[in-house]
């Protein structure tokens, strides 16, 4: 039932926003590229603050 409810509401999404599909690909493309960025910096951010910690451990 929550499956049939779902897609039924996401059928109606698209029929009343006037956008075409390939303009919701290019929207959720951007939005999982965003995404990605904004998970691969954190990761960085992470990797050098345990850089940072380990320099300053072996530095004491």
């Amino acid at each position: 039932m929550k499956v049939t409810l779902a897609a039924s509401a996401l059928a109606c999404t698209l029929l009343l926003s006037g956008c075409t599909t390939s303009g919701w690909l290019h929207a959720a493309s951007g939005v999982m590229d965003a995404k990605d960025a904004y998970e691969k910096q954190e990761r960085l951010d992470r990797i050098n603050r345990a850089n940072a910690a380990a320099a300053r451990a072996r530095s004491n």
